[in-house]
């Protein structure tokens, strides 16, 4: 019996934790869209400032919610040689 209220108790805890993470996960609508402008034959790309470089060019977005699914982006960022 006792077992059983500490097992009800881990389950609401972890419940609890994860609405309040997936509600706390919001995008920043300030960036949205992004653009790409022209400029002399290059382009310009605004990057949303809680972008976080995971690797040389690759830049998380962060995770959002998308049909009832999380979701996380990226911007893969590919230099022009020359």
């Amino acid at each position: 019996m006792k077992m059983k209220k500490y097992i009800t108790l881990g389950l609401v805890i972890t419940l609890v934790f994860s609405v309040g993470l997936v509600s706390a996960v919001k995008p920043d609508l300030a960036s949205l869209p992004t653009t790409v402008n022209p400029s002399e034959g290059q382009a310009t790309v605004v990057i949303p400032a809680h972008a976080v470089e995971v690797a040389p060019g690759v830049f998380s977005l962060g995770t959002a919610i998308d049909n009832g699914r999380v979701v996380e982006g990226y911007a893969i960022i590919t230099y022009k040689e020359g």
